[in-house]
């Protein structure tokens, strides 16, 4: 890597240029493909409850159902108490039809709306930082001038018309995609800075390509902003490794701050700024001993104070609702995975790793990536590389409070983890074997995205199986799963025609179904060793006497079709959504006479 100061001189050339724009044009493509991924419409309302005609004869029972807010930020019920979630479960099939398959973006969806329609700048829901809807609010605007958002209508129209809920979705899944986007284009330029033309293309096409960053781009969720706002403050931090100026150091501190009012664990962002700080000192001082207050400091307070004015002004409804805040952090302290953090921690690194290699990075990647990481900060080590890991550690400190299978928590360190890989490679000295190994490694990455994009372009599997139990299920069956009936967990039939139970409202009666249906979802997380040993079988308890008839899963190929990335277990929670599993039992009939 160089070691002159780390300056933008020099990049305005076509050849910097014609290299960035491909990078953005491989990104774009892999981010913004697939975007109507499991979003409301006509089609999945007939397939689920036969179509608006029946959902207008239950309107009257959903509009004083809607009326109670039995549906008002369901997702923080508490889930011990079946109670909370009897009358949601009885309806959830119609409400159901207006969500898509990730539940977390209607959530954002009921925040918004009700911002809107109570003219409230305050959130009132505090899980994320405010900032993020914000951000999430600014497509929304933009749709609604141009026309691609049409007049708001009744909750109940939304509900007989599903489809009118897609602009919605597709324009802010659109930000989220852009945002990946712009956040490998700011890799680039990152790389660029450190290190040259090759640090930068390979490490950004690099990130560009990982399976882990083209799937968490179809989502709404906190994670593609948080990624960007990270990546733009290491752009503006680098140079502080080298020099001491105003604009390195409020840059950086504004981008940090606004990464953790986005959502509050990217407030580790912070530490490249600390680190090239410190980092730079010690080179000065000659040892940490030596260290003394000077005037260079008044800098990195100026960071500080940049940073935490640019998060307060972002995230000002905060100090105005401040009871709503402290629930919402109570909700999030309550939720994190309970045990000893060392242990999480190990079996969080774990995790991640298998499943980096096998299916959220690819094996091209994630030997590139641990080679990259050896090599940067133990065989070839330099302070930059070392600057940057706190991030990495913290963001699998953060990852390690969620549960075993929460690796997008990660997202902000894969940059890091890119630019590793690109350094380790840089160091070759032979030029056609460096081209050649970062033709292979980029290209076996990119072929695990397009498995995954070829997964999403085929009819997802919860609804051939819905289709599947339309026609071979006998109507008024009883139906039984682990949770009431939501379509990320399971095919969502109607319960006009069926009879569901599950097991968080009657508990053990529900092993009395005709048939028993589970995914993934509803299985637990487990530990490492258990979770690559024993895998999870979905299958009831043996002693219900459950034998399997049908399986239903879109397997992505990777190496352009000869490798299926087959699983035993649960994955990362975005990856099931668009490959779920469904698995579907019969009651055994000597067992039910």
């Amino acid at each position: 890597m160089k070691d002159e100061p780390y300056s933008m001189c020099g990049f305005n050339n076509r050849k910097n240029w014609l290299l960035l724009i491909g990078v953005i044009i491989v990104s774009a493509f892999l981010n913004f493909y697939g975007l109507g991924l499991g979003l409301p419409s006509q089609e999945r309302l007939e397939l689920a409850l036969g179509g608006s005609k029946t959902v207008e004869k239950k309107l009257p029972e959903l509009k004083n159902a809607m009326a109670s807010n039995i549906a008002e930020q369901s997702e923080f019920l508490d889930k011990k108490n079946p109670d909370n979630f009897r009358e949601l479960a009885k309806l959830s099939p119609y409400f159901d039809q207006v969500r898509t398959f990730n539940p977390d973006e209607f959530y954002v969806f009921k925040v918004l709306a009700q911002m809107y329609q109570e003219k409230d700048p305050r959130p009132n829901s505090y899980i994320y930082g405010s900032f993020f809807f914000y951000q999430m609010g600014f497509p929304l605007a933009i749709a609604k001038i141009t026309g691609y958002l049409g007049a708001v209508g009744s909750p109940e129209s939304y509900l007989v018309n599903p489809e009118k809920m897609r602009p919605f979705y597709f324009s802010v899944r659109m930000l989220c995609a852009l945002f990946q986007t712009l956040a490998v284009a700011a890799l680039f330029l990152t790389g660029w800075r450190i290190a040259g033309p090759f640090l930068a293309f390979f490490s950004s096409l690099l990130m560009a390509t990982l399976p882990l960053i083209t799937v968490g781009a179809k989502f709404i969720k906190a994670d593609p902003p948080v990624l960007f706002w990270s990546v733009l403050t290491l752009l503006f931090a680098v140079p502080i490794l080298k020099r001491v100026r105003w604009f390195d150091y409020i840059a950086s501190g504004i981008c940090a701050g606004l990464a953790a009012a986005t959502k509050y664990p990217a407030v580790f962002t912070f530490s490249y700024i600390l680190m090239f700080h410190l980092l730079r000192r010690y080179e000065e001082c000659k040892s940490w001993r030596a260290l003394r207050f000077s005037s260079q400091d008044r800098y990195l307070a100026g960071a500080l104070a940049s940073s935490v004015i640019a998060g307060i002004l972002s995230s000002l409804p905060i100090l105005f609702n401040f009871s709503v805040f402290a629930q919402s952090v109570n909700y999030h302290m309550n939720t994190s995975r309970q045990g000893n953090l060392l242990y999480n921690f190990l079996d969080t690194v774990l995790n991640y790793a298998h499943d980096a290699f096998f299916l959220t990075y690819g094996i091209p990647a994630a030997i590139a990536i641990a080679a990259g990481t050896v090599i940067a900060l133990i065989i070839k080590p330099r302070k930059i590389c070392w600057g940057m890991l706190p991030i990495v550690i913290f963001f699998f400190y953060s990852a390690a409070k969620g549960m075993p299978t929460s690796d997008m928590y990660t997202l902000p360190a894969v940059p890091v983890l890119c630019l590793f890989a690109g350094y380790a490679l840089d160091l070759l000295k032979k030029p056609m074997l460096k081209t050649l190994i970062c033709a292979v490694i980029l290209i076996g990455t990119f072929s695990y995205s397009l498995a995954y994009l070829q997964c999403i372009n085929k009819e997802n599997a919860r609804l051939t199986a819905a289709r599947w139990i339309n026609k071979n299920l006998p109507e008024q069956s009883s139906i039984g799963s682990v949770f009431y009936p939501v379509s990320y967990r399971m095919p969502m039939v109607s319960p006009e025609k069926y009879h569901f139970l599950s097991r968080e409202l009657v508990g053990s009666k529900v092993y009395e179904a005709d048939y028993f249906i589970n995914s993934y979802f509803t299985t637990e997380n487990q530990p490492f060793l258990t979770r690559i040993t024993s895998g999870k079988n979905l299958a009831p308890p043996p002693e219900y006497n459950y034998q399997l008839i049908k399986e239903f899963e879109v397997v992505p190929r990777a190496f352009f079709g000869l490798l299926p990335l087959e699983r035993r277990y649960r994955i990362n929670f975005y990856f099931e959504i668009i490959r779920p599993k469904i698995a579907i039992y019969r009651k055994n009939i000597l067992e039910k006479s």
